[in-house]
């Protein structure tokens, strides 16, 4: 809720599988001997249906409501469809109405679970990959997502520029920057006019966004 209060409009999450093969989400409490505490993924969709971008005076230009939500599928050992499928029915179950954006590095796992009709506009898919490192070169990469439905890529800041952003969106693709590490690189990312910033340090995203602003 504090990244929301600064000026995020989302989370992201990176689910794992228990012992017992449910899907969790938490954090190590970081101190040695002690167990990490992790909740069922159900729980957070709960959480997180009673939270809200928040508005009022002072607030920035961000659409007021339910905050979204990204799930970094690539620590999940051997995901399926099926289970998936039945995770993004709980987070409507539950009351958590947000965009929900799918990210990870198996593109089919990816198109089948952002192919529904019935999903189309709540669901969006972000492929974990460098365009310009694929075999395919960033051009025809880009036309191979927008051709399987896979709405854009997350990738490296470092490896981000406006003419990789210019590219994307020619073929109406989003490119979303990953690991700003510092106030720099995001102002840096933003610059570059890309769709989005993922950073674990939320003061960064925001003193980022101020400095552009105010054209620093």
């Amino acid at each position: 809720m504090v990244a929301l209060r600064i000026g995020a409009n989302g989370l992201v999450a990176a689910p794992r599988r228990s012992e017992t093969g449910e899907l969790v989400v938490g954090q190590a409490r970081g101190r040695l001997g002690r167990r990490s505490l992790f909740l069922p993924l159900e729980a957070l969709w709960e959480a997180l249906a009673e939270m809200a971008i928040p508005t009022g005076p002072g607030a920035d230009a961000r659409p007021a409501g339910a905050p979204e939500m990204a799930l970094d599928l690539s620590g999940i050992d051997a995901p399926t469809v099926a289970e998936l499928d039945r995770e993004l029915v709980q987070a409507r179950v539950r009351g958590f109405s947000g965009r929900i954006w799918l990210v990870g590095q198996d593109a089919q796992l990816l198109v089948e679970l952002g192919s529904s009709s019935g999903r189309r506009g709540s669901i969006g898919t972000l492929h974990i990959t460098d365009p310009r490192s694929s075999n395919k070169g960033a051009e025809a990469h880009a036309a191979w997502l927008r051709q399987v439905g896979i709405d854009g890529v997350l990738a490296p800041e470092e490896h981000t520029s406006a003419g990789l952003v210019a590219l994307m969106h020619r073929f109406r693709r989003l490119l979303v920057a990953d690991g700003a590490d510092f106030r720099r690189t995001v102002r840096r990312a933003l610059g570059h006019g890309v769709d989005g910033v993922v950073r674990t340090d939320a003061e960064a995203l925001h003193d980022g966004w101020q400095d552009l602003s105010e054209g620093r």
